[in-house]
């Protein structure tokens, strides 16, 4: 059985709609990954997915971009 992930990349994302995204593939998808381009709401957005075992947050130092 093939095994594959989903991935969000954020930047000063609305902790809500990020919620609202997570809850919307969650149950979907074995692991989630979500790459953050140095959000300044960046605690809020480790607050928001505190508790979901099923997502890696990769913290970027600075604002990459979503094709890097």
């Amino acid at each position: 059985r093939p095994q594959f992930c989903a991935g969000i990349v954020t930047y000063n994302p609305d902790p809500s709609l990020l919620l609202r995204a997570i809850g919307s593939i969650i149950d979907q998808i074995p692991f989630l990954v979500i790459i953050d381009n140095a959000s300044k709401n960046r605690d809020e957005i480790i607050n928001s997915i505190n508790g979901f075992s099923k997502i890696k947050l990769i913290c970027n130092s600075r604002n990459v971009g979503i094709a890097t």
